[in-house]
C-alpha cells in the first residue's frame, strides 16, 4: 500500500472563495463564502479589523463588504447588474486566523423579468486574486420557468458564464 496524503478542505496559503449564483424571474443573488486558509488568515483579519481591537465591528464587517462588492461584476444579457449586499455574516477574527472561520457574503440584484428566450449571467470575481482560490457555480433554479443550458469557467473559476432559456 501506498501512503496516502491527508485531504483538506483548502491549501493553507489560499483564499478560498465560493460563489453560487442563483437565478430568479426578477433577481440574481451572489452567496459567497469566503474562507481564508491559516496562511493567508492574519492578513485578511488585518484588512477587516483596521482599529486592531481583535474585534471585527459591525461597521468594518460593512466596510469589508464594500471592498468585496467593489471585486465582483454581474451582468445580465450584457448590462452591468447592480449588486448590492443583502446579509453577511463574520466568524470571530480568532476563527478567522486559525483558518476554521468563513466570511458569508449575499449580494442580490434585481433585474427586469426577461421576456421569453435565451439569456446569460455573468460573474467575475477579482477579490484577492494574488491569494485566491476560486469555485464557482449556479444554483438549480426554483422556477420551473428558467433552465440552465450551460455553465462556463475560466481557468481559476473567477469567472463564470451562465446561459439560460427563460420560459413563459
Amino acid at each position: 500500500m501506498l501512503p496516502g496524503s491527508p485531504a483538506g478542505a483548502h491549501r493553507l496559503d489560499e483564499y478560498l472563495q465560493a460563489a453560487r449564483v442563483d437565478l430568479d424571474l426578477t433577481r440574481v443573488e451572489v452567496r459567497l463564502a469566503l474562507t481564508p486558509g491559516v496562511d493567508v488568515a492574519e492578513t485578511i483579519v488585518r484588512e477587516i479589523d483596521v482599529d486592531r481591537d481583535g474585534v471585527l465591528s459591525q461597521r468594518e464587517q460593512a466596510a469589508y463588504v464594500s471592498c468585496v462588492l467593489e471585486a465582483v461584476h454581474l451582468d445580465v444579457d450584457g448590462h452591468t447588474a447592480r449588486l448590492q449586499p443583502t446579509s453577511s455574516r463574520f466568524p470571530a477574527a480568532a476563527d478567522l486566523k486559525g483558518g476554521e472561520g468563513t466570511i458569508m457574503i449575499r449580494l442580490r440584484a434585481d433585474v427586469p423579468e426577461l421576456s421569453a428566450g435565451a439569456h446569460r449571467v455573468h460573474l467575475a470575481n477579482t477579490h484577492h486574486a494574488e491569494i485566491a482560490a476560486y469555485l464557482a457555480n449556479v444554483l438549480v433554479p426554483q422556477t420551473p420557468r428558467i433552465e440552465i443550458t450551460d455553465q462556463r469557467r475560466n481557468a481559476n473559476q473567477s469567472d463564470l458564464t451562465i446561459d439560460y432559456v427563460m420560459r413563459r
